[in-house]
């Protein structure tokens, strides 16, 4: 049996499917099956994607497609295709964006955590005010210990 028919069971924890397609001798059942499978594991990934950013709470959704890296300076050793790479997120360090209003920061903020969910990684998107207010509204609730166990299971806030 090909090594991607057993991958793509694998992936979707299809424990028999291998096995009963090797038993047939049709190359077409094996074609269709695998067809299917590639199509459900898309499926799985798209709707992944989609309730990774709608948990997120972006405000919009941006991308880095367009946009334009003129006005900003990146401290020496970065630059912006190391900031999409993320393997910051992985070394658990910490971004900075620093700028006037309208120099692009919730954009460049928003565009690397569309990147990180298209990873698979928990993402949570606060404006510093708005999570400051969330923070005291959780800390007069008493919440605010759950409210912190919850932002520590994030991979990108």
């Amino acid at each position: 049996m090909p090594t991607e028919l057993g991958d793509l069971c694998r992936q979707l924890r299809l424990a028999h499917v291998v096995d009963y397609v090797s038993t047939q001798q049709n190359e077409q059942i094996r074609s269709i099956v695998e067809q299917i499978l590639v199509a459900e594991l898309d499926g799985r990934r798209r709707a992944k994607l989609g309730k990774l950013v709608q948990q997120a709470g972006f405000p919009h959704i941006k991308t880095f497609e367009g946009y334009v890296y003129d006005h900003i300076s990146f401290p020496n050793g970065s630059s912006p295709e190391l900031l999409r790479e993320l393997d910051w997120l992985e070394r658990k360090e910490n971004l900075l964006f620093m700028g006037a209003v309208g120099t692009g920061k919730t954009h460049m903020a928003t565009a690397l955590g569309v990147e990180a969910c298209r990873r698979g990684k928990a993402v949570q998107f606060y404006r510093a005010s708005d999570l400051v207010a969330v923070l005291q509204e959780k800390f007069a609730l008493g919440t605010l210990s759950r409210f912190r166990e919850k932002l520590k299971k994030i991979d990108l806030l």
